[in-house]
């Protein structure tokens, strides 16, 4: 494995001239051999060059000699980008890279690689393409430790390879923040005011602690099975979470101020200890069954908690959202839920059947629990502070409602109460 370095070099003349340099750890002469054998260079010639020392390629065809022509094995200039590294080993920065208008800046060619930009910053001005790009089917990239601006593709380009990881990078008015693959790690990176959106991943992937805020689209994006925790969504003018895909997890996430929903699921999947606060549409919102879970939704502009048929909604805390608490269909599970103080609508609304509802506390605003549909079964709710408690339609089972919270006046176990 080779680790190279991309090094700043300051001539007699003080210019400052990108030098690139390259140690080799010392393998057996046998896998030497081989490594020869099936990995050859893309680049015109290069030196032989004894452990520690420099490493010089010839530069491609149609360039001039110059100081940015010491070049060693796995990288060459041009190919679409300003540096593009076609072996496996291990790269890193050591200076800030301007790109120029219609050029990549890294282009990763070839899988095991991990490129470490050291704190560094590229910059593509507005014009460039793609900060860093992996190729298509490349797998085990590692891209880590830097900043990368102002390009008007994407600033990191994994979408089309496997098992590529992104940590610890910061992107920033790009047209798209981070797009990364299949069973892709993306830790610890912050994606700001991008265009389409901020970090988008495929199947399977792991999204921790990362920030995504004020794309033109969606803050984060994810395919089947993506696990996001301790993420938050701020401030797009899309959703903060748009899970497009079954079996996606939401963890100890927040998402605020988004311009239509906080958490948006086409597919089932899970919502966990999750905040959802002033979005302007729904706080969560799913078309598929799924769990949530103590989540805590205020202040967004419709329904604290939107739910397709399916559902089951626990242990969750609803305040103030603009009109329903929490919104149940066909065959879901309501329990243990707090709603206090909606706008408008009904601290819980349901408008299926099959559904059980137990269990859960509402206070203030314009209607307590209401359910349109019947087939449901109602138990050991309360409601308190509504002038209309309880608008059951008929055909619901429920215990018995007892006004004024004296809780000797029901021998049933089973009843629900109407508080002042």
């Amino acid at each position: 494995m080779y680790r190279i370095r991309l090094k700043a070099a300051v001539a007699a003349s003080a210019v400052a001239a990108v030098v690139l340099h390259v140690s080799e750890q010392r393998a057996s002469s046998a896998n030497a051999q081989a490594r020869q054998s099936t990995s050859p260079w893309k680049v015109a010639s290069i030196t032989a060059a004894a452990a520690g020392e420099r490493r010089t390629a010839l530069p491609p065809a149609g360039r001039q000699d110059g100081p940015d022509s010491e070049l060693p094995a796995g990288v060459v200039l041009g190919g679409g980008a300003v540096y593009t590294l076609t072996h496996p080993g291990s790269y890193y920065l050591t200076t800030n890279v301007a790109v120029p208008a219609g050029q990549h800046g890294i282009a990763i060619e070839s899988g095991d690689v991990t490129l470490d930009l050291l704190g560094f910053e590229m910059v593509g001005g507005g014009a460039a393409l793609d900060g860093i790009r992996v190729a298509d089917g490349a797998v085990n990239v590692t891209i880590r430790n830097g900043t990368l601006r102002g390009f008007s593709g994407i600033g990191v380009n994994g979408g089309a390879a496997a098992v590529c990881r992104v940590d610890g990078i910061r992107v920033g008015d790009c047209g798209t923040g981070i797009l990364a693959g299949r069973a892709a790690e993306v830790r610890r990176c912050v994606a700001e005011n991008n265009g389409a959106g901020g970090i988008f991943v495929g199947h399977e992937a792991v999204v921790a602690d990362c920030a995504a805020n004020g794309s033109l689209g969606n803050g984060f994006y994810a395919l089947e099975s993506s696990r996001f925790s301790g993420c938050t969504a701020r401030g797009n003018q899309g959703d903060g979470f748009y899970l497009d895909g079954d079996g996606c997890t939401v963890t100890h996430c927040h998402a605020i101020a988004n311009g239509r929903y906080g958490v948006a699921s086409i597919y089932g999947g899970t919502v966990v200890d999750t905040f959802a606060q002033q979005n302007a549409g729904h706080g969560i919102w799913t078309l598929s069954p799924m769990q949530i879970r103590e989540c805590t939704a205020t202040g967004n502009g419709t329904d604290g908690i939107f739910a397709s048929d399916g559902a089951t909604i626990s242990g969750c805390t609803l305040r103030g959202n603009g009109e329903n608490g929490l919104r149940a269909a066909a065959g879901s599970m309501v329990r243990g839920n707090h709603c206090f103080q909606h706008v408008a609508g009904a601290g819980i609304l349901i408008v299926g059947d099959g559904g059980r509802i137990e269990e859960n506390h509402v206070v203030g605003g314009a209607a307590g629990l209401r359910v349109v549909a019947g087939g449901n079964l109602l138990l050991r709710n309360s409601v308190s502070g509504v002038d209309t408690a309880y608008e059951i339609a008929a055909g619901n089972g429920l215990g018995p409602i007892v006004a004024g919270g004296d809780v000797e006046l029901s021998e049933s176990p089973n009843a629900n109460f109407r508080l002042p």
